[in-house]
């Protein structure tokens, strides 16, 4: 019977939530979200965006290019360093 009370406190606990006012959840604390930055934009778009203006030239590249080394890999291989602190006793 120990199962009991954990039980009644978890449904009680998920029945708070499920009737909880959207005031309470997380998920009403942003109230526009275009005053969030998306992903990958720049400070000038953003600021743009959250004015109403258009959006600024880029006045870079929009391209990059990742050069291969000689075996064709884009990256270089980092190597593993091992945790020698560690007594295997």
């Amino acid at each position: 019977m120990r199962l009991r009370k954990p039980l009644r406190y978890l449904s009680l606990f998920l029945l708070v939530v499920a009737l909880a006012p959207k005031c309470w959840l997380a998920t009403n604390a942003q109230e526009n979200p275009d005053l969030m930055p998306r992903l990958g934009e720049t400070k000038a778009e953003f600021e743009a965006r959250a004015r109403g203006l258009p959006r600024p030239t880029p006045t870079e590249p929009l391209s990059v290019t990742l050069p291969a080394d000689s075996q064709g890999h884009f990256f270089r291989r980092v190597s593993r360093q091992r945790n020698t602190s560690a007594n295997d006793d």
